[in-house]
């Protein structure tokens, strides 16, 4: 069928009357260069026809041709017979008789001649050879337009309005241009070639290439076709663009390879490299084919993997990998293991930009920097890396998941090779992290001995003699064991027993403090004796107080074992378990489970679930957990091969941790033999008269006086059960003794309930996250009070008094006796040490020649 247009001109009767510059001056007109406005053009498909729609109104020149003026006859609109059937857009597809002259679909000429010089500006009419139909139909001017035309005595210029539709163009020119995609010197026939090369594969990017201390990529080009004329254009492109800095490079025949230099990729890192290419002639430089593109391109910087972390509950750390994939380069008088760039981390809350005030939360494994060596470049994967394990703090805080961010100073370089150069300020984006964090839980056995729980903090007792599990990990290799004993055997119808003994091992490290080797009936415990089997892995540390009485032993598992020497009933032992939140599902022992489960905290070493007796002895329970001579770790050792050792697990990025002192070690002598022992029933009043309230208003009164009283006394669960120990120990003294275990007990698990709140903490002025003083080191040991008092965490000692906490008189030792307890035998060799008992103080002496306690 044959298409109508419908289209409307503006056409004014007249060009505007005003004073103008005269258009013929160069620059009072522009030009219009489109070889393809010529009459002996036709438009053939794909080509879109043109169209003057966006045209400005005013003066123009045609420069096409080298007449260059508009067809003063009728352009024939029915040059050419197309086939609509192959046309499938909506443009092709047309009537089967197509207007494709002048480049056009509906072309315009000039009604009328031009104009001779001396005529000045004329006014002419421009029809446009489109059929309206109507009676007012003129044949070849279906629409028109006035225009204005003035000769400038070589070529002709036009004052020109822009078409009302499209495809309607003006014509200029009657010679034959070049077809479509062909190319001459002149634009026209006879002549034509290609009007550029015609590329058919793509580029292919390679790199990075290292020759010597340089590194660069290649953008190579496969083409057949040899012309000296022919170039070939190639673009550098970063995540698809093209960048000012990098500029494009030229390649005349028979050159088909670009290389990027390395240097340049300064300001450019961490983005996708690759190139594109296209042909022209040197000829028709303004002529270019279409851009190629490679298929590859190649991630160019420095990332971490994976971008965001996600710690859970049971986990400790998450490994985070650094990862350059440009060499590191420097000068050639620098070894491959000097040259290096040198990466520093922070950690920062995401709530709190100040790197400082929360991230003591987190942390990172072994050491704060971490460099990136030429010498560590795997030609293989084209990168270098380095492994860096995000470490969830050992704090007891627990408060859900919190956000963090892993930052990254800016990069360090040493060298000034352009190379290592392109580094420099760069900044390595930052890592999210996402903690659940499980506070830890606490087990302590006080006195003689009373248990509570991790969990269920109903406490219980213990009243046989032997070497107990306390609490195991196995999935750690981690396990605490205590030893029993009698004491306070001044009357033997209220004989306890008491921990004398603590053997603590993780993986194969194993250390033994012992309290038994003292007169169990006599008037002190001394101070115990540490004993260490085998060296110890680092990040295994022992703390001791200057008095003795005080022991912490601390695991890289982050496990914290705390143990008091106390004189009450004859000398014991107080143990205090710290598990780390990760031992979820896995922890049990006389400590009970750890699963949030408060019912099944008596589980016994085969599974079975036991309950708790009215008298709060669970004989059945405790006894499930005691360990005969194969399996007592006072009896043995680890065996198998030594664990390696272990770096510090937790870096806080600006602090290098000075200040920790190890104990000094010495073999384990220990012998003894279990001793049969039974419990007695004791009842209310004591013998001489004490009541149960008189005692239980005795052991309150102690804990309301404690230090940290008003910060925790809504622990009522783990409040009342202090106080039934404390009453059970004065029912078995038959005497008001000392509170201090207690009140030190109440202390300890106030600390670790406080250090659950992030609003506790403070920084200090290096920058480490510690927990608020008034309520950690402002606090001393109940024990200060005895003989002194408390300034600010410091025991300032009553005249007469020296020590940690003014436990020790001030006053030259006695020599007293030999401790008759059997560690000493009669076929005691010259090389073998003689423990002596000097006022309160333990001490090794030399063989002096004392034989069997003489």
């Amino acid at each position: 069928m044959r298409r109508t247009y419908s289209l409307t001109y503006d056409a004014r009767p007249h060009v505007a009357a005003q004073a103008v510059a005269d258009p013929c001056l160069h620059g009072n007109y522009q030009n219009l260069t489109d070889v393809h406005r010529s009459v002996s053009y036709v438009t053939t498909y794909p080509e879109p026809p043109l169209c003057d729609i966006d045209l400005d109104t005013g003066w123009y020149r045609f420069v096409v041709d080298a007449e260059s003026k508009m067809p003063e006859t009728c352009v024939d609109t029915f040059k050419k017979k197309l086939d609509v059937g192959t046309q499938t857009d909506s443009f092709h597809a047309l009537p089967q008789f197509m207007r494709v002259q002048c480049g056009t679909t509906v072309p315009i000429w000039l009604k009328g001649t031009h104009p001779s010089v001396s005529d000045g500006i004329q006014k002419r009419q421009a029809c446009a050879n489109i059929q309206t139909g109507g009676a007012s139909y003129t044949s070849c001017c279906g629409q028109s337009v006035y225009i204005a035309v003035k000769n400038c005595g070589g070529f002709f210029v036009y004052y020109l309005h822009p078409t009302p539709a499209c495809p309607m163009a003006y014509c200029a020119g009657k010679d034959a241009p070049c077809p479509a995609g062909k190319w001459s010197p002149t634009g026209f026939q006879p002549g034509c070639t290609d009007a550029y090369p015609h590329l058919t594969d793509p580029p292919s990017f390679r790199g990075p290439v290292i020759e010597q201390n340089t590194f660069y990529f290649t953008c190579d080009l496969t083409f057949s076709g040899k012309d000296p004329d022919q170039a070939f254009e190639f673009v550098w492109l970063f995540n698809g663009l093209e960048d000012p800095k990098v500029p494009p490079e030229v390649v005349s025949d028979p050159g088909r390879s670009a290389r990027l230099d390395g240097a340049k990729l300064a300001g450019l890192l961490n983005k996708n490299v690759g190139c594109k290419v296209r042909a022209f002639y040197k000829q028709n430089a303004i002529k270019k084919g279409p851009w190629l593109e490679s298929a590859r391109t190649y991630w160019a910087g420095i990332q971490t993997n994976p971008s965001h972390i996600f710690i859970p509950k049971d986990k400790d750390k998450q490994d985070l990998v650094i990862r350059s994939t440009l060499p590191v380069l420097c000068n050639s008088s620098v070894t491959d293991d000097k040259c290096c760039l040198w990466i520093y981390l922070s950690v920062k809350s995401e709530e709190d930009q100040d790197p400082w005030t929360t991230s003591g939360f987190l942390g990172v494994s072994k050491d704060c920097r971490y460099s990136l060596c030429k010498s560590d470049w795997n030609s293989t994967s084209q990168q270098v890396s380095k492994t860096v394990s995000v470490v969830a703090s050992k704090t007891p805080m627990q408060f859900g998941t919190k956000g963090f961010v892993v930052s990254f100073a800016n990069i360090v370089v040493a060298d000034a090779s352009p190379y290592q150069q392109i580094f420099q300020d760069f900044k390595i984006p930052s890592v999210q992290v996402d903690l659940e964090q499980r506070g830890s839980k606490l087990c302590s056995i006080i006195t003689d001995p009373h248990i509570t729980g991790l969990e269920n903090k109903r406490v219980f007792h213990l009243f046989k003699v032997g070497d107990y599990t306390a609490y195991e990990n196995i999935q750690r290799d981690f396990e605490v064991q205590i030893r029993t004993w009698p004491c306070y055997k001044q009357r033997r119808d209220r004989a306890v027993t008491c921990v004398c003994g603590v053997a603590v091992r993780e993986k194969n490290d194993l250390i033994r403090v012992n309290g038994c080797n003292h007169g169990f009936y006599g008037r002190s415990v001394g101070s115990p004796e540490i004993t260490v089997p085998g060296p110890l892995r680092n990040g295994t540390t022992i703390l001791q107080s200057t008095d003795g009485s005080t022991i912490t032993l601390y695991f890289p598992s982050s496990s914290e074992i705390k143990i008091t020497a106390s004189a009450e009933f004859g000398g014991h032992l107080n143990l205090y378990i710290s598990v780390p939140g990760t031992d979820y599902l896995n922890g049990r022992g006389l400590c009970g489970t750890f699963d949030n489960n408060l019912n099944n905290d008596l589980t016994h070493r085969s599974g079975f679930v036991d309950r708790m007796p009215a008298d709060s002895v669970p004989e059945g329970f405790t006894e499930s957990w005691k360990n005969d001579d194969s399996t007592s770790l006072f009896k043995n050792a680890p065996s198998g091969p030594r664990e390696p050792d272990v770096d510090p697990e937790y870096c806080k990025c600006n602090n290098d941790g000075h200040g920790t002192v190890n104990c000094t070690y010495q073999g384990d002598k220990m012998k003894r033999k279990l001793t049969i022992f039974d419990r007695q029933t004791l009842s209310w009043p004591t013998s001489t008269g004490i009541s149960e309230s008189q005692a239980e208003n005795y052991c309150s009164t102690a804990l309301r006086q404690s230090q940290l009283w008003s910060h925790c006394q809504d622990k009522t669960q783990e409040i009342q059960g202090l106080i039934e120990s404390c009453k059970i120990d004065i029912l078995v003294a038959d005497n008001y003794i000392g509170t201090e275990v207690i009140v030190d007990t109440f202390l300890t698990i106030c600390k670790l309930e406080l250090a659950k709140n992030p609003d506790n903490y403070v920084t200090t002025l290096t920058g480490e996250i510690v927990v608020k003083p008034e309520i950690s080191d402002d606090v001393c040991n109940p024990l200060c009070f005895i003989n002194g008092r408390c300034d600010r965490g410091h025991c300032v000692c009553n005249r007469g008094f020296i020590g940690d906490n003014c436990q020790i008189k001030d006053e030259p030792p006695k020599l007293s006796h030999p401790r008759d307890d059997g560690s000493v035998s009669e076929r005691a060799s010259m090389e073998e040490a003689v423990f002596l008992t000097i006022n309160k103080l333990g001490c090794f002496l030399p063989d002096a020649g004392i034989k069997t306690g003489k």
